[in-house]
């Protein structure tokens, strides 16, 4: 075989290697889109989370429970309104009983025990969620003195 064949083979193999190698991370990371709803998803779990402990403060200093949300932010020492960071609406928040209540939201993608790095019994398991609408049946978790 001629140089310059061998020149030709040595590109081609060479082209074939990185396009392998770029499906093979993509396969394995998962596409941008998918890692961008992932990250999502985290933060609107991060979101719940910040959400139900401003509600058990809520229950701490009040011995009740926020109306709605507008009332929890509202409320002295508060950040602003928590909203999902795609859509821009807020969570949906309701009482269901005297220290029981609902956070909801919507979801991208499915998060199982298998997806979370925390595994079953965790106080994280509670997040685990369908892709879609989730509503999260909470509790006030009081201090014990």
């Amino acid at each position: 075989m001629s140089e310059r064949g061998s020149g030709k083979l040595l590109l081609i193999a060479s082209v074939v290697a990185v396009a392998v190698a770029l499906a093979c991370a993509l396969w394995i990371a998962g596409s941008p889109a998918k890692e961008r709803m992932r990250r999502m998803d985290r933060q609107r779990v991060g979101d719940l989370r910040e959400l139900h402990q401003a509600v058990d403060h809520f229950w701490e200093q009040k011995e009740a429970l926020p109306e709605d949300l507008e009332e929890l932010t509202s409320w002295e020492g508060l950040d602003d309104p928590r909203t999902d960071p795609q859509s821009g609406k807020p969570y949906t928040y309701q009482p269901t009983g005297e220290t029981d209540f609902r956070l909801c939201a919507t979801f991208a993608l499915e998060r199982s025990q298998e997806h979370s790095p925390y595994g079953p019994g965790t106080r994280f398991d509670r997040w685990r969620h369908p892709a879609g609408q989730k509503c999260f049946e909470l509790k006030v978790e009081r201090d014990e003195d």
